[in-house]
């Protein structure tokens, strides 16, 4: 709120479960990396959405969910 930005229009990246968690709780997209603390299934059992291996997939990850956002707001 304090942004102006809505929920639907975050992103969550994080490497515990904990993170993941938070984001899920928050109605915040939640992306985990295989790079941090807590290991990749431990990830999805606590509701990430995706996964990345490297921080280079950030970008286009990213790029392709709000080209998708937009195209639902067109409709």
């Amino acid at each position: 709120a304090e942004t102006g930005s809505g929920a639907d229009a975050a992103v969550m990246i994080g490497d515990t479960v904990f993170d993941i968690e938070m984001a899920v709780n928050a109605n915040v997209h939640p992306i985990g990396v295989r790079w941090g603390y807590h290991p990749e299934p431990n990830l999805w059992d606590a509701g990430a959405r995706q996964i990345v291996s490297h921080f280079s997939e950030l970008e286009p990850l990213l790029d392709t969910l709000w080209q998708a956002d937009d195209a639902a707001g067109a409709g």
